[in-house]
Order: structure tokens, then C-alpha cells, then sequence
């Protein structure tokens, strides 16, 4: 705060403002404390000192999938023994893209007030007491999400429309986790994105969630009946829960093959959906080498991570396992995000069959259309 004035600085102590807080505020904050036309300037000076931003990562020059997920790197959630550090700058609301558009993080009056009362509770380590609503998340990410397909568009000056492609929605929904550090929270963030999946697909279906559940049991209990059929799974008589979900996930995308191999640092079309860790891997290291930058679950023998591009998003118990593959469409579908190539066939299977939502005839691929065919000829529908 040296770079300030006498002045300032006696308005920001009174106001009892300290370096950590002067990074939370907001254009009307330094409004409030700076009003009138002689304290432009003063306004002006602190907004540039708490706005810039020289180390938070944007997509660089790279153009491969490789190249961007180390572009988007970001730090794990804070685990519950330990509190949030503050930021020395204020990340920008702003992604800056190698060409236009410049996309922006939406912000409202009541996403700023949680986002600044979650910093005020981090200095005294206690911002695990601060949520934000369903209705804020689904307010910040249905919004961030128009803004950019409006962006987009009105960049395009009259050329083909598109959306935004996946590497750029990737991008922003760590931008979004970076400007608001509350959505790290681990308790919560499963809960909220499965309830923005299910007001998606059905909005005002309160049971939902539980219907889903059991359309998931449903299809697993037949598909490991077909997966002993086609000899890609043994008989899991032996298997304990986690067991039987590791070998289910891994035989799945056998089962509904997609026409395009996976990266050859994958090996297994199905470490696009679960790698299983070594006691000594650490996984940091693997999403930062990682070739996709897609939802993944990571299983270290005790709990289950969920990570987008090399950024982790939440935990949840090894027990749940089993219905990791429900939690990453939630984030297929909450973000807006495109299949992998590796295991399209298999993610659209579970689009059509569990969660009940149609695909247009002129998406349904032929590797879909035959996967789906063996199957449905197989439980003799």
C-alpha cells in the first residue's frame, strides 16, 4: 500500500480496510469510500494498484490440447485442516484469449457481497462457514456461459455463428473457480453441480437425483451381465464395491467402443473417465501431463478426486465410486463441455439411457447407433 497517498491511506484505516481486505474491493466499494469528483484520481490509482494482474494464467499462444491444459494450471481445493491464503492481487473477471473476444466472469451485487464476506471469514480461517447458494451458482455459470456465446458472436461480425469450443469453456470455468475461491468448497460443490444437472434435464422435478440413482444401479446391474457376455469382465462374485467400480469403468468403454483410439499417454480408452493412482503418484503431477483437459475421477485408494483440466474441484468418499461416472456428466452438462472423442459412443449411451435425454438423429454417430443396437438386442428390447 505504499504506492498510496496520505490521504488514501488515512480513508482505507479508517474505514479499518488492511491490505488483504483492499484486494476484495469492487469499483463501488472504492466509490463509497472515495466519493466526488476531487477523489477521482485516488479511486482511479487504488483500482489500478488492486486490478492488475501479472501471474493468473490465461490460454496462451499454444494451439494443442496438450499445450492448453498446461496453460490453464491451477492450485488444489484447500483441505479442511488448513485455511484459504489470500491473494496478494485480485484475479480478473476477464479471459483474454490469443485473438478475440475478451470474455468476462459474471458478477452481480450479491455474487460480489458473498465473494467479499468469503474473503473477510478466510482471515480468521473460518471461510468454510460461507456458501454460495444453488441459486447463485446456477445464476453465475447460466449467465457466464450467455455472456460468452453473446461475446462470441457479436465478435464474429456477421460470420458463421458457433459456440464457444470446449478449450475456451474449460478456460473460463477455472477462471470462474479463481474469482470465486468459495466454489472450492468440498462439502458442497457435488451437491450443487448433480442439482444444476438435474435442473437442466428436468427443472421442478424434485426427485429427480433419486431417479437418476437408480436408472444408474439399473443399467450397471445389466451392463455387468454384458460385459461377462462379451468377455471383457470377469464374474464380480469376488469384487468388493470399489473393486467392481474400477473393473466396471475400465470395461465400459469396450463395451460401447467409440471409432477414435485415445491419446497414447492414456493407454486404456478408459483413463479419460478414472485413472487409479500408485500409492506414490502424485496428482498434480499427472493432470499437468495429462492430454485431455476433460472431467476425470482419480482414485488413490482412499478417496475420489474430480478434476477439470489440471484444476481439482472436489472429493468425495471411495464408497461413492460407483456413481462417479453420474457426477462427471453433471460437470459434462453444467459447463457445457464436449465429449472426448475416445469415449463419445459411451458418455452418449449414458446421456440416452440414464439420464433420459435425446440425441438428435443428425448427432447420433454410427458407432453409437451400433453400440446402442448390441445392447438393446442384448436385454431384448
Amino acid at each position: 500500500m505504499e504506492e498510496l497517498d496520505d490521504v488514501s491511506l488515512s480513508i482505507l484505516k479508517a474505514a479499518n480496510i488492511d491490505e488483504a481486505l483492499l484486494y476484495t474491493l469492487s469499483r463501488d466499494d472504492l466509490r463509497d469510500l472515495f466519493p466526488g469528483p476531487e477523489h477521482f484520481l485516488r479511486r482511479k490509482r487504488v483500482w489500478a494498484l488492486i486490478s492488475t494482474e501479472d501471474d493468473n494464467p490465461t490460454l496462451s499462444d499454444k494451439a494443442g490440447p496438450s499445450e492448453t491444459v498446461s496453460a490453464l494450471r491451477g492450485t488444489p481445493p484447500v483441505s479442511s485442516q488448513e485455511s484459504t491464503p489470500l491473494q496478494k492481487k485480485s484475479p480478473k473477471k476477464t479471459l483474454q484469449l490469443p485473438s478475440p473476444p475478451e470474455y468476462v466472469v459474471y458478477t452481480d451485487t450479491e455474487l460480489e457481497q458473498v465473494r467479499k464476506h468469503y474473503f473477510e471469514m478466510a482471515r480468521t480461517g473460518r471461510e468454510k462457514e460461507c456458501f454460495l447458494s444453488k441459486e447463485l451458482r446456477c445464476r453465475l455459470v447460466r449467465n457466464t456461459v450467455t455472456s460468452m456465446i453473446s461475446i462470441l458472436r457479436a465478435s464474429l461480425q456477421g460470420k458463421e455463428v458457433r459456440y464457444p469450443p470446449k478449450h475456451e469453456v474449460t478456460a473460463m470455468a477455472k477462471r470462474i473457480v479463481e474469482y470465486y475461491p468459495i466454489l472450492q468448497d468440498k462439502d458442497n460443490s457435488m451437491k450443487h453441480v448433480m442439482g444444476e444437472l438435474c435442473r437442466i434435464l428436468d427443472k421442478g422435478n424434485s426427485k429427480l437425483m433419486d431417479q437418476l440413482k437408480k436408472l444408474w444401479e439399473h443399467f450397471c446391474t445389466k451392463v455387468q451381465f454384458y460385459a461377462v457376455w462379451k468377455k471383457v469382465m470377469k464374474p464380480p462374485m469376488t469384487l468388493d464395491g470399489v473393486d467392481y467400480a474400477k473393473a466396471l469403468f475400465r470395461a465400459l468403454p469396450t463395451l460401447f467402443p467409440s471409432p477414435v483410439a485415445p491419446p497414447k499417454k492414456l493407454g486404456h480408452a478408459s483413463e479419460a473417465l478414472l485413472l487409479v493412482l500408485q500409492p506414490t503418484e502424485d496428482p498434480t503431477i499427472y493432470l499437468q501431463k495429462r492430454p485431455l483437459f476433460s472431467p476425470v475421477l482419480l482414485f488413490d485408494g482412499s478417496n475420489c478426486l474430480i478434476a477439470i483440466g489440471t484444476t481439482p474441484i472436489t472429493t468425495f468418499a471411495k464408497e461413492d465410486l460407483r456413481e462417479g461416472l453420474l457426477y462427471l456428466m453433471a460437470y459434462y452438462y453444467t459447463l457445457h463441455l464436449t465429449y472426448p472423442k475416445c469415449v463419445a459412443t459411451l458418455l452418449s449411451v449414458i446421456q440416452t439411457e440414464i439420464l433420459q435425454d435425446a440425441i438428435h438423429e443428425r448427432d447420433a454417430t454410427a458407432s453409437y447407433k451400433k453400440a446402442m443396437a448390441e445392447w438393446k438386442d442384448f436385454i431384448g428390447n
